[in-house]
């Protein structure tokens, strides 16, 4: 048996999610963020297809698609509370990242356990970017 990480467990015990529009600034730079996504893709993965990307949406891309949920909203006859709310999560954001499921073709490797990794992906990317906002406060 491993050697017990106290400190490991006690975040893992501790921890609580945090609603978006609780996170201000400073957001991670490109530096304290590589090493975020990287502990999130060491996810075990079997067979090694890593079915998943990530893609770093900074302020610009936020903006952009903030204008494009009103256009879409409104072509698809949303509630315009529905589309105002949707909008702001993405105005407000000052960075996101996406975690995209992209199964691989595998006799071996079903696809739910594929989509099942990358979910796997998510929650360690919410773990660590969690562990480096308890530091930063």
């Amino acid at each position: 048996m491993p050697n017990p990480n106290p400190s490991a467990m006690d975040f893992l015990l501790t921890r609580r999610s945090r609603p978006a529009k609780t996170l201000s600034t400073p957001v991670p730079d490109r530096a304290a963020l590589i090493p975020l996504l990287t502990a999130a893709a060491r996810t075990p993965d079997h067979g090694k297809l890593e079915p998943w990307r990530f893609i770093v949406l900074e302020k610009a891309a936020l903006e952009r698609l903030s204008r494009l949920v009103v256009s879409r909203g409104e072509a698809m006859d949303m509630d315009p509370d529905r589309i105002t709310k949707a909008r702001d999560q993405f105005a407000d954001a000052d960075l996101a990242v996406a975690v995209i499921s992209s199964p691989k073709s595998s006799e071996k490797i079903p696809q739910i356990e594929q989509i099942y990794s990358a979910g796997a992906v998510c929650l360690a990317r919410a773990v660590a970017m969690t562990e480096l906002s308890c530091i930063a406060m």
